[in-house]
């Protein structure tokens, strides 16, 4: 009897050492599993917050502005909710403050430092655009998770993409009109070219872009109508050069 006394209790004691072991494993399991998708998080929030800083001299729509912030507040309040210690308010707070948030900033307050591209050489003013589209892609594939970005009846992609093209328009417009400025009609109708081939390949026009593109239809078609008056003035000069010369005397005859 002493005998099937002890083997139970070894038996009991075995299965306890079991369960306690499995429960001690499915509790560091789901501490793995909450710090890793903390880690993930924190990336997530490294990315969007590096991204941002690519763009600190851009001024940028406040849409795209509040979508990047937005997306920012709310992996810290998931990080929260998975560790206690962690205070998203204060972490909210000190993004705010880095980064110039004011509490309930509305899209009129938002006064952005004009990002003038007309300063910019072609290479570098081809680099910001190249940044933008990478945004457009990043945004793409970023998970929405800011409750108040579900909730608006927004297309990001749309705002990026008038946007681009609102640079587009304006760097290579200010460079039609120096070379017209200078005579250079060719290289004129090729600035504004610039414009007008990137559009015609957009499956989609938006309202923005539709705008842009009469503008700068209407520009070319400028520049055709100043370069014949410049080849007709031309001709004239050139006429009346010729029969200037014809009308002066010839000093043999005198």
């Amino acid at each position: 009897m002493d005998i099937w006394q002890l083997v139970i209790g070894i038996g009991s004691l075995l299965l306890l050492t079991a369960i306690i072991n499995n429960i001690a494993e499915n509790i560091e399991r789901k501490q793995r599993e909450r710090n890793i998708r903390i880690l993930r998080y924190q990336r997530r929030i490294d990315e969007i917050t590096d991204q941002m800083a690519l763009f600190q001299q851009f001024d940028l729509p406040h849409t795209i502005r509040e979508f990047l912030q937005n997306e920012v507040m709310a992996r810290l309040e998931q990080i929260q909710q998975l560790d206690n210690k962690f205070n998203a308010a204060e972490e909210i707070l000190d993004y705010a403050k880095q980064h110039g948030i004011e509490n309930n900033a509305s899209e009129e307050d938002y006064e952005p430092t004009v990002f003038d591209v007309t300063q910019l050489s072609e290479d570098e003013f081809l680099q910001k655009i190249a940044l933008i589209r990478h945004l457009s892609q990043y945004i793409q594939t970023l998970p929405v998770l800011a409750q108040s970005n579900r909730d608006k009846p927004m297309n990001i992609q749309e705002i990026l993409t008038d946007y681009r093209y609102q640079k587009i328009n304006q760097y290579y417009t200010h460079k039609a009109q120096q070379h017209l400025q200078q005579e250079n009609f060719d290289l004129a109708r090729k600035a504004v070219e610039s414009i007008l081939t990137p559009i015609s390949k957009l499956p989609v026009k938006t309202q923005v872009i539709q705008e842009i593109k009469q503008q700068a239809e209407s520009f070319l078609n400028d520049i055709k109508n100043q370069k014949l008056q410049y080849i007709e003035k031309l001709a004239q000069e050139k006429n009346q050069q010729e029969q200037e010369q014809q009308t002066e005397p010839d000093p043999d005859v005198a």
